[in-house]
């Protein structure tokens, strides 16, 4: 695979994963810090060449080389740090390798939640899909099912990055206290920790059953968009009006009303609790983290 980074352009971190795990919130934290810029849109998805069991038809975007992936930061600042979250990097076995061989000094971000509440809050997220039922998704989809197993692709980020290089962070701890979470974000980032950024108490793309038709159209017109952004004037400028901005201020309090949706049954739990908590063990030993609440 070619190493694309052959001048003195490069980014300072990487959101890596996981999925239905607040990243978007973080991501939008991160935004509003003056010290930091993100880039647009929140997931370049250039480094992974596989994606989510229910869109593996994606297309891969490394190809297009590092000049189309710096575009993505033309908007930021001299002095602020770079960055990008793209949440399906975490799965692609490739990913580690491929940011390392481009920006061996990159700083790695990865949000985990528990695993049997990520998998069934991604496959509500997906449910526009037409998928079947959880219990039959679960029995079927042996790599959606394995998307919690996070020890596994830890590892494979270690291959490349030291300990240091990579926070692993706890979606439950964001819900707790998330002026702490995400401070201590800022502060492995290097920069002012005392921030508080405007969108610290939002709840941002939250599931819930009547929000979902809404916010699959709103996907389907900024994929579109961010697809475009590179190639037409009129798109760009449409997409830097405060539509985007606006539009996800609708979705996210309509699924802030919502009633909650079904719980998983308990014997489904029960039956993942099973097959995760090898994993969940081993990932206790390598982030050196009591997650029994997870058990």
């Amino acid at each position: 695979m070619v190493n694309f980074n052959k001048n003195n352009f490069k980014v300072d971190f990487i959101g890596v994963g996981v999925p239905k795990a607040g990243t978007t919130w973080v991501s939008q934290c991160l935004k509003e810090h003056p010290q930091i810029c993100l880039s647009r849109p929140k997931e370049i998805n250039f480094f992974n060449k596989n994606h989510s069991f229910y869109s593996k038809n994606k297309s891969w975007n490394y190809h297009y080389g590092i000049d189309w992936y710096k575009k993505h930061f033309i908007h930021c600042q001299q002095k602020q740090i770079k960055g990008e979250f793209s949440v399906h990097y975490f799965y692609d076995h490739e990913t580690p390798r491929l940011i390392y061989d481009n920006f061996p000094d990159a700083k790695i971000i990865i949000v985990l939640r528990n695993p049997i509440d990520r998998l069934y809050s991604h496959y509500l997220h997906a449910k526009l899909k037409g998928l079947p039922s959880f219990e039959e998704i679960i029995k079927k989809e042996k790599d959606f099912v394995e998307q919690g197993f996070y020890y596994r692709y830890i590892k494979n980020y270690l291959e490349y990055f030291s300990k240091d290089r990579i926070l692993v962070m706890i979606y439950e701890d964001m819900k707790k206290s998330p002026l702490s979470f995400i401070q201590g974000i800022y502060n492995f980032l290097g920069v002012d920790y005392n921030f508080t950024p405007d969108s610290l108490n939002n709840i941002i793309n939250p599931t819930a059953p009547k929000a979902f038709s809404l916010r699959f159209a709103y996907m389907k017109f900024s994929e579109k968009m961010n697809q475009k952004i590179m190639l037409s004037p009129f798109v760009k400028l449409i997409k830097l009006t405060r539509l985007n901005l606006v539009t996800r201020k609708i979705i996210n309090d309509l699924g802030n009303k919502q009633t909650k949706y079904k719980e998983i049954y308990p014997e489904t739990r029960s039956e993942l609790k099973k097959i995760y908590l090898p994993q969940i063990k081993k990932l206790e030993k390598l982030i050196s983290r009591d997650l029994n609440f997870w058990q």
